[in-house]
């Protein structure tokens, strides 16, 4: 029996062509990951503030406020951007993690585009779900039951307001 599975094995590192071989279909991880890195980056670059001098206290406590916005997006987007890298590098998948991450740039573009409703929804369901957390603006969590109720009026913001505001829900 052991000298089979040796065999077997053997065959399986020498001959890569083999049926055992093939490639992986792509995940909903990966798919996941894909879509947030994308929303993420398009997230990180609309909220980025042009360095240069402070003029006034209110341009300061602005980019402060944009500088601790953006920090926890830009480390779940390199986190994103480490397993998706690993994918890559084991997988044929570059062109549907590309087109996937393009996607959600332009999901985050388009809702930017109409802010206004989008908040308001928002701020409807985290309001009927009783978020006590909602005091804070640069506070960005928001509870199961205000995503669902995100999701039955737009599945889009949800999935952006998923990327941007849940852990990455990673395997490592």
């Amino acid at each position: 029996m052991r000298l089979h599975l040796a065999f077997a094995l053997m065959w399986i590192i020498a001959n890569p062509a083999s049926g055992w071989a093939q490639s992986a279909p792509v995940s909903d991880t990966v798919l996941r990951a894909a879509y947030c890195l994308g929303v993420l980056s398009e997230a990180i670059s609309s909220v980025k503030h042009v360095p240069g001098d402070v003029a006034s206290s209110e341009t300061a406590k602005a980019a402060d406020f944009f500088d601790e916005v953006s920090k926890p997006l830009e480390q779940k987007r390199q986190r994103y951007y480490q397993y998706l890298a690993v994918q890559v590098i084991f997988g044929e998948m570059q062109t549907s993690i590309f087109a996937i991450g393009e996607r959600g740039k332009a999901d985050v573009r388009q809702k930017t585009q109409g802010s206004a409703a989008a908040s308001s929804v928002v701020t409807r369901c985290r309001t009927s779900c009783g978020d006590a957390a909602y005091a804070s603006l640069s506070d960005r969590s928001l509870s199961e039951c205000a995503l669902q109720c995100v999701a039955k009026q737009d599945q889009v913001h949800a999935n952006i307001l998923k990327c941007t505001t849940q852990p990455d829900q990673l395997p490592f």
